[in-house]
């Protein structure tokens, strides 16, 4: 019907976005991109299209041309929250991390204690080290509103980047209780048994989690690392693979890929898998810990020494 419509009248952008948005629905992503192209064309300063157009670019992972989108609203509208709040979690994904603070504090000081706003801004603090107060923020997004699953899932996953797993597994239970289908909180819940030492429970949820989002990298990671920790190496080393193949920078994907290597005894291609990944994050501390064991199983003691006590510096123990 839509389509009708713009051949009778094929210049008018409300009738394109309306169609844009029926394509969005049917997954057919290029089809809507063109219509919000057309439409932006047709009407530059017009606030819809650039709004949907910065959504489906997040939504396929162009960050930089979201928040490029949602800038050009912001500048015409200063005061939209939508514009802004959108704005920011785009320029979170790019590590811009500050700029992504102020505008959720913008958002703040015009609808206070948006839940959504204030889970934008704990992250945002949490990544500029501010561990704190974006907990605080995080709580308060709860007081806002008990059933915003995100809120749980991003305060669990400070807990666990702080070293407190069982009370990670208890945030992302809430969230799942909020909503069973949530892949992140699924994921973040069997990294949470991973480092409980429950590898079989790690499996189930990562596996849960995979089915429903086949394309999250850090869940094929996680189950590969499951996988791996309950002796199934040919599986975890598929699950590494796969996860590479969606994403050839995943640095984790390369130390797991490290351990498959010197499992088998391949201790040169293990040294150049973690090289890999220490390359991609000069700061992963699983990288050097692992390369340690490379080294020592290389007969190169000292190396081994130096990795270990980077690893320590990083935060992680091991011998």
């Amino acid at each position: 019907e839509l389509t009708r419509v713009l051949e009778l009248d094929p210049d008018d952008p409300e009738t394109l976005c309306r169609r844009a948005e029926a394509l969005i629905e049917l997954h057919e992503i290029d089809h809507a991109l063109d219509d919000l192209d057309r439409a932006i064309a047709l009407a530059p300063d017009d606030r819809l299209p650039r709004l949907l157009r910065a959504q489906v670019l997040y939504e396929e992972g162009d960050f930089e041309g979201s928040a490029k989108d949602y800038g050009h609203v912001v500048e015409r509208h200063p005061s939209d929250p939508e514009a802004r709040y959108g704005r920011a979690w785009a320029q979170l994904e790019v590590g811009q991390a500050v700029a992504a603070l102020a505008d959720f504090s913008t958002v703040l000081g015009a609808i206070p204690n948006d839940p959504r706003a204030l889970v934008g801004q704990g992250w945002a603090r949490h990544l500029l080290g501010q561990t704190e107060q974006a907990t605080q923020d995080l709580t308060n997004a709860i007081a806002a509103d008990p059933y915003h699953a995100e809120a749980y899932v991003f305060r669990g996953r400070i807990h666990l980047e702080t070293g407190e797993e069982e009370q990670a597994r208890r945030e992302f239970d809430a969230a799942i209780s909020l909503d069973q289908d949530d892949p992140g909180a699924i994921a973040g819940r069997g990294f949470s048994y991973l480092a409980l030492d429950e590898p079989a429970r790690a499996l189930a949820d990562f596996s849960r989690s995979v089915a429903l989002d086949p394309e999250d990298t850090d869940a094929l990671v996680g189950r590969g690392e499951a996988f791996f920790e309950l002796g199934e190496i040919d599986s975890a080393a598929a699950d590494y693979e796969a996860a590479l193949a969606l994403d050839p920078d995943n640095a984790m994907a390369y130390v797991g890929r490290a351990g498959v290597f010197l499992f088998r005894n391949e201790a040169q291609r293990a040294l150049e898998a973690c090289d890999r990944a220490i390359a991609l994050d000069d700061e992963l501390g699983p990288a050097y810990l692992r390369r340690s064991h490379v080294h020592r199983a290389l007969g190169d003691a000292m190396a081994a020494e130096a990795d270990l006590e980077k690893a320590r510096e990083l935060g992680f123990e091991g011998e």
